[in-house]
């Protein structure tokens, strides 16, 4: 026997076999690090108006927030930002 969880709209079986542990919690906490600016276990509208706040800002200091990795806060990162949104 597994874990069921829900991950991008499908549900999906992790871990947690033979008394092993889930992972499942693991993964989406890696995940939403991604994107929570503020740490506050979320991807939401706070870490969407960090990540507004350096739009078009280049450069090493912004690195946390370039989601995409091009070297400028644009589009793509607040797409990505969405995608790992946790907040209905």
């Amino acid at each position: 026997t597994g874990v069921a969880g829900q991950v991008g709209g499908g549900v999906i079986l992790i871990g947690g076999g033979a008394g092993a542990p889930p992972i499942l919690p693991t993964i989406i906490e890696r995940v939403v690090g991604i994107c929570d600016f503020n740490n506050d276990g979320h991807c939401n509208m706070a870490d969407l108006s960090i990540l507004l706040f350096h739009y078009r800002e280049t450069g090493e200091s912004v690195s946390k927030y370039d989601l995409s990795k091009n070297n400028i806060i644009d589009f793509a990162d607040i797409s990505i930002l969405f995608y790992y949104w946790t907040d209905l």
